[in-house]
């Protein structure tokens, strides 16, 4: 209960620090600037689970096998993933200078510099999620948002005194991601077991395991995402400015169900055949459906409070995004058992399935139903994703079948 209430806290003011960006970043930049930085940054969103391949998560993984961690192990991994890293990064040099003029012009010198920033932040992932495996909730927290900080106070240092406008907070990522990688990487060094015997095949081990992510990586993003271009295309502006906050407002469900996740997830990897588990995870989503309620309940306070009557949005839109928040998150809780198992491309199969059933529903009601019809749309994608991991949990605990 302790390490929830821990890495909750740590969550919601992880999620707050950046919030603090939108009322300083909106009265300096101009509108094309705003949009310049956001471009970046979704730029540089998409790259950090590309370039990592699963790394934090493999290594987090391995940890339980043997309580530690052995050198040669990350060793290993590490090579695999700098070799990954550096031709992702030629890539992006090349793909660049080719179409350089078409993509954002002066800004496209930045686009390797985001995928090698990316690379320096999955080893600042690997050391979050090794404290989280030793069960140091208060480190994990503490280092997340002394993170969060340097990138706070960096990106107002830019802005203010070097005046770099739309690039501060993308440097100040940049340059957070570039110091804690140093950090990061002698805090490992310091715990890594020098004694556990040479592990063989762990290369492709994790290779097995980080490309079978690759494509619930880029389905997720699309998935993220495709609500929003459909609505760009077939309904107005401020249908999709009113859907986005919605968005917004509904995604608080999933950042407190990330922070109780964390320990969750602990807990079975340390213990995956606990009898206590399914009561757990009980427990678990009996208080993220709880909170969905009580966060349907809170909307009109929220509206009132901070938005206002312009971007006021059917109610049923609100209940079919918690709705879908919710299965995402009971789906997040889930799929704790196939990273255990190891088994990634299942998910990506999950996900694939996920995005297809979202994207036809949507389109087939988008123009007849408006909102609502991409909110179903949304719910149907991942209310399939929910079921169909809840069917391999209970194949795998209950009937003890293999997939």
């Amino acid at each position: 209960m302790k390490n929830n209430i821990i890495y909750l806290f740590g969550s919601v003011v992880g999620a707050g620090i950046p919030f603090l960006f939108l009322p300083i970043l909106t009265r300096v930049l101009t509108p094309e600037e705003y949009g310049v930085m956001n471009l970046l940054f979704t730029i540089y969103s998409i790259c950090v689970p590309l370039v990592s391949i699963g790394l934090s998560n493999y290594l987090h993984r391995v940890y339980f096998d043997n309580n530690s961690l052995s050198h040669s192990t990350f060793l290993k991994c590490i090579k695999v993933f700098c070799i990954w890293a550096l031709f992702l990064c030629a890539l992006t040099f090349i793909v660049v200078g080719i179409f350089v003029d078409s993509m954002f012009n002066a800004y496209a010198f930045i686009v390797p510099l985001l995928v090698l920033s990316a690379a320096f932040n999955s080893v600042f992932m690997i050391r979050l999620s090794l404290y989280n495996a030793q069960d140091k909730a208060i480190c994990f927290i503490k280092y997340q948002l002394l993170y969060t900080s340097v990138i706070f106070v960096t990106t107002l240092f830019l802005l203010f005194v070097l005046n770099l406008a739309e690039l501060s907070r993308i440097y100040g990522i940049i340059f957070a991601d570039i110091i804690f990688s140093i950090v990061s990487m002698v805090l490992i060094y310091k715990i890594l077991d020098k004694s556990l015997p040479n592990k063989e095949n762990v290369e492709s081990d994790y290779l097995k395991y980080g490309f079978g992510l690759v494509p619930h990586i880029i389905a997720s993003i699309l998935l993220s995402s495709l609500d929003k271009f459909i609505i760009a295309k077939y309904m107005s502006m401020d249908d999709l400015s009113t859907y986005v906050i919605a968005v917004q407002y509904t995604s608080i469900l999933m950042i407190v169900a990330q922070g109780l996740s964390k320990e969750w997830t602990r807990f079975f990897m340390s213990n995956p055949y606990d009898k206590t588990i399914n009561k757990k995870a009980g427990n678990l989503f009996l208080s993220i459906a709880t909170l969905s309620i009580v966060l349907y309940l809170c909307k009109d306070i929220f509206y009132g409070l901070f938005i206002g009557g312009a971007f006021i949005i059917n109610n049923e839109v609100v209940q079919l995004l918690i709705a879908s928040q919710l299965f995402h998150c009971f789906y997040m809780i889930l799929t704790v058992q196939i990273s255990y198992d190891k088994k990634t491309h299942i998910l990506s199969m999950m996900t694939l399935i996920s995005l297809v059933i979202n994207f036809i529903v949507s389109m087939l009601l988008v123009k007849s139903y408006g909102l609502i019809g991409v909110g179903i749309g949304t719910l149907a994608g991942m209310g399939v994703k929910f079921f169909l991991t809840l069917y391999y949990v209970l194949n795998k605990r209950i009937f003890g079948v293999t997939q």
